[in-house]
């Protein structure tokens, strides 16, 4: 008879690994807690995620008041990464820094992903393989749904933290995730952070968890909360070799870590570009309002908000 991290590890393992690629648009709302200041930056972040055969590239969009305040942009190729940073515009390119780890990977071994994504992974090993070292405690509930609970100790990311997912009984999905800074918070009740899904839902055959929050703590008290909504997914879409790579503009800055060098591209820069930039453009799959049961209900909700906005001022 398999124990429950073998049926969990088998269910995982066909989630993961029948992905031939994921491209993604997932929004970060920032919500800071009760006694700390608001983000003096932006209050919200657009991410458009691209994954195929272990490349990556994410475009990230900073929001203050809905309006686009800043942008970087991250590519891995497969042996190395290429972020971007852009001038006020947000456009053009700014600077480009070369190096053998992706995004902020370089700050331990967390495998940086947006969520849910993120939370497939236990530093950089996917869950299912991770799953043969966990520590199996037993059941839990997350979201009113029975889970098995899996302990991952000293988890490397910028700090060792102790992980304790629940997965969901029926799918394998982590519904919940409580990091702790060794077994004494542990045993205190005092975590670093605690992730919860919201919803799971099931997209184009794969089970997924398009909202979700995380909270982080201080000293056992919410400290800021961030909330993360997949705003649209597409599988096994083909993607060109180029998307993983950027194409440096002329007059660009260019820090090559790798090779210990610093450059600047041929060529002027362009003009300076007086318009915001460009929205992100990760159009939905055909089928993703019919695949979400609840997107039928926020339809629903919008008829009834413009069939109202004669009386109530629309919030």
């Amino acid at each position: 008879m398999q124990s429950p991290g073998e049926l969990a590890a088998k269910k995982l393992a066909w989630e993961i690994e029948s992905r031939k690629s994921v491209e993604a648009l997932v929004r970060t709302t920032l919500k800071p807690g009760p006694e700390n200041p608001p983000h003096s930056t932006y209050d919200s972040i657009e991410e458009h995620f691209i994954e195929l055969d272990g490349k990556r590239f994410c475009d990230n969009r900073f929001f203050t008041a809905g309006g686009v305040v800043g942008r970087d942009t991250h590519f891995w190729d497969g042996n190395q990464s290429a972020d971007v940073t852009y001038m006020p515009d947000l456009r053009r390119q700014l600077y480009v820094t070369i190096s053998r780890q992706y995004h902020k990977e370089n700050a331990g071994d967390r495998m940086e992903r947006p969520h849910p994504f993120l939370l497939l992974y236990v530093g950089r090993t996917p869950l299912h393989k991770a799953l043969a070292k966990a520590t199996y405690c037993g059941t839990g509930e997350a979201m009113g749904r029975k889970c098995e609970l899996f302990l991952f100790p000293a988890v490397k990311w910028a700090m060792p933290q102790d992980h304790l997912y629940y997965l969901d009984r029926e799918t394998s999905i982590p519904l919940k995730v409580e990091s702790y800074r060794d077994q004494a918070a542990r045993d205190q009740n005092q975590p670093l952070w605690v992730w919860t899904a919201e919803s799971i839902e099931k997209v184009q055959g794969h089970n997924l968890t398009p909202k979700s929050r995380l909270v982080r703590y201080n000293e056992q008290k919410p400290a800021f909360e961030w909330s993360f909504s997949l705003e649209s997914i597409t599988f096994d879409k083909d993607h060109e070799a180029a998307t993983f790579w950027p194409a440096f503009e002329p007059g660009v800055e260019v820090h090559d870590m790798i090779l210990d060098k610093h450059y600047v591209t041929p060529g002027a820069r362009a003009p300076e570009q007086t318009s915001t930039a460009a929205p992100i453009e990760a159009v939905p799959p055909g089928d993703w309002m019919d695949t979400l049961p609840w997107a039928s209900l926020i339809l629903g909700c919008a008829i009834l908000i413009t069939g109202g906005c004669l009386w109530w001022k629309r919030r």
